[in-house]
């Protein structure tokens, strides 16, 4: 087992070597400092406070750069959101105006990257199922019209008999009870 003695002479030596180390790596800093920066202590603190102004101005100069290239991206992404909102909303405006004048030939149609793109196509739908009721309508009225001009003809004939006018009569109610169906879809309260 070794001394104790033995391992506070090595423990002091490598203590008084690490001291030395230091001892003379700031000598040589001192000297390598006051050589290169000024030749005296005052000197050397006039470069080092011109120094720490130009660290200050340049730091500042930098952050002033960031905020400005940061403000430069915020607007820019602010810009293109703005822009993928309020085109959905102009465009679902138009599509109102269109509806309440009656114009229902039209479709909804956003870019790729566009909000609410599910709510365009719901639209969309609405609008491609009021065509279709509306086309419902629109071919009762005209199946309508057939017969109330043949149930004319058929009046100012006399080769006609009650039945084939009964049977005129019920398709006429037929395509009315049709219209009406269609037409049901729409609410007006």
């Amino acid at each position: 087992m070794p001394e104790k003695n033995g391992f506070l002479s090595f423990g002091f030596r490598v203590f008084i070597y690490i001291f030395l180390a230091i001892a003379i790596s700031n000598t040589l800093l001192y000297y390598a400092a006051n050589y290169s920066i000024a030749g005296s202590y005052y000197e050397a603190l006039v470069v080092l406070n011109v120094a720490r102004h130009s660290a200050v101005v340049f730091s500042l100069t930098a952050n002033a750069f960031v905020q400005a290239a940061a403000l430069a991206l915020i607007f820019l992404a602010s810009l293109v959101m703005t822009h993928r909102i309020s085109g959905p909303m102009y465009r679902f405006e138009k599509a109102a105006e269109k509806i309440a004048e009656g114009d229902l030939a039209f479709i909804i149609n956003l870019r790729e990257h566009d909000f609410m793109k599910p709510q365009a196509e719901g639209l969309n739908e609405a609008i491609s199922a009021m065509r279709g009721k509306l086309a419902e309508a629109t071919t009762y009225t005209a199946e309508l019209k057939k017969k109330a001009a043949d149930l004319e003809r058929s009046l100012y004939s006399d080769g006609m008999t009650q039945e084939q006018v009964s049977g005129i009569v019920k398709g006429m109610k037929s395509d009315i009870e049709g219209i009406k169906d269609s037409l049901s879809h729409f609410k007006t309260r």
